[in-house]
């Protein structure tokens, strides 16, 4: 099935034109517009193609593979192009049907005009008009290099819609240092840029890897010669940015890639993001090979499933916030509760200082605290707790008081007449909705311990 959409190139021409125009000429965005043909052409897979308007101009979307398999979400990177990211990813399409979107600004057939700011944090508002033309609500993404920041400012603004996420050799987490980039990679370019040779153009790719491989190598020329790079660093994101994110994250990357090396990124990671982290590293470039992304692939759809497994109960209906209890230690009910934002009950951050105020009016607090300290993944023996609960049932072997031969002790009788002092305030303050919502999640501790 090869199915070629609405639409011309010269369509593109007259839509949103805010940004400056990314080719030397339009002859110049024709020879990338053959060269994305042409490789296309040479994956020989199905596909369906279509253009559509977005805020930031017309989108050209791929959608490739079998429709009927469940959906991934892929993007290219920073000056790169939909066939050749397709190519890294290409096994994927044993279990997955792919949305490949051109990114609006960069070599591709979407709007060629730089309409999309980075700093303005605005790639998250174009990737969800995407995923809302293909009415995708929660979805998982394979995405590498520069598309890693554009997916991050998706996750901080809409957490709840992400699934799982593949990043490899990610940017958006941390950078390696600046003076060998620019000496290994920025002179190269420039070299390039001012004296266009095969030597010249040898250096640029041994420096990012794809070396031998002819089709990157026309890709490069073509690139440098024809196409206005995109040459300021994509956005990096913060721990308190990220906090309602905790999807499932496959993070692959080398020590050898000279703009986001494994060690700084890993590190990094585990700062940054609260939901579970799992980390690959190659030896690779910062291009991988056929050999490792075929590797790659093979353990990221194996991550994919193992992530929706956790996420529907192994096969079972999805669990969402009010399906099903999550019972904390003393009998709270972590899945009610509004504070809550372990997989798959992330919050907003509009949710997160809702809550916050919320905990100030009832007097849980004394002042409004930040949305980093309000979010909660779950009681650890480490956190503060003024009856040590979760330290005790560590020690006895249990998970939950109810599971203890002194239940209900004198501490735990303590605990529920504290909780239980807060639930006039609750009724007084808090409107119908949220005093319920409330009452689920820590007024009924004995009621869920004694079950």
């Amino acid at each position: 099935m090869f199915q070629r959409g609405h639409g011309k190139a010269d369509s593109i021409l007259s839509n949103v034109k805010n940004g400056k125009f990314v080719y030397k000429n339009k002859d110049s965005m024709k020879t990338m517009h053959e060269f994305y043909d042409k490789t296309l052409a040479s994956l020989c897979v199905p596909f369906s193609e279509e253009y559509f308007d977005t805020s930031f101009g017309k989108t050209h979307c791929l959608l490739v593979g079998d429709p009927e398999k469940p959906r991934i979400c892929t993007i290219h990177g920073g000056n790169g192009i939909t066939t050749l990211n397709l190519k890294l990813f290409l096994p994927l399409l044993e279990k997955y049907c792919i949305i490949a979107p051109d990114v609006i600004g960069m070599p591709g057939k979407s709007a060629p005009y730089r309409n999309i700011s980075s700093k303005k944090d605005e790639y998250g508002l174009w990737i969800k008009e995407v995923l809302d033309h293909y009415k995708e609500d929660r979805i998982s993404f394979a995405v590498s290099s520069y598309s890693s920041a554009m997916f991050l400012s998706f996750a901080k603004r809409y957490p709840k819609k992400v699934k799982s996420a593949l990043l490899l050799v990610p940017s958006g987490i941390a950078h390696g240092p600046v003076l060998p980039m620019m000496g290994k990679m920025v002179i190269s370019f420039l070299k390039y840029y001012f004296s266009p040779s095969g030597k010249t153009l040898d250096a640029v790719i041994d420096s990012m890897g794809g070396k031998g491989d002819p089709v990157w190598r026309e890709f490069f020329d073509i690139m440098m010669s024809s196409y206005k790079m995109e040459m300021r660093p994509p956005k990096e994101y913060k721990k308190k940015e990220m906090i309602s994110f905790t999807a499932p994250l496959f993070i692959v990357a080398s020590e050898n890639d000279i703009f986001f090396p494994a060690g700084k990124v890993f590190a990094k990671a585990k700062e940054i993001f609260a939901g579970p982290v799992t980390t690959l590293e190659t030896d690779s470039k910062h291009l991988p090979s056929d050999e490792t992304m075929a590797d790659v692939c093979k353990r990221a759809q194996e991550f994919f499933a193992a992530s929706d497994n956790a996420a529907n109960g192994d096969g079972h209906a999805p669990v969402t916030a009010g399906s099903a209890k999550v019972l904390a230690a003393c009998g709270n009910d972590c899945a009610a509760c509004p504070r809550y934002i372990a997989h798959p009950y992330e919050k907003t951050e509009e949710e997160l200082h809702h809550t916050a105020a919320l905990w100030f009016k009832i007097g849980y607090r004394d002042h409004v605290i930040t949305n980093e300290e309000i979010s909660c993944t779950g009681c650890k023996p480490e956190n503060w707790c003024k009856y040590h609960i979760v330290k005790c049932c560590e020690d006895r072997g249990i998970k939950t008081c109810a599971e203890c031969d002194e239940y209900p002790c004198a501490n735990m009788k303590e605990c529920f007449e504290v909780t239980k002092s807060f639930e006039p305030m609750c009724k007084k303050v808090c409107t119908d909705e949220e005093y319920e919502q409330l009452k689920k999640a820590f007024f009924e501790k004995e009621k869920n311990l004694s079950r």
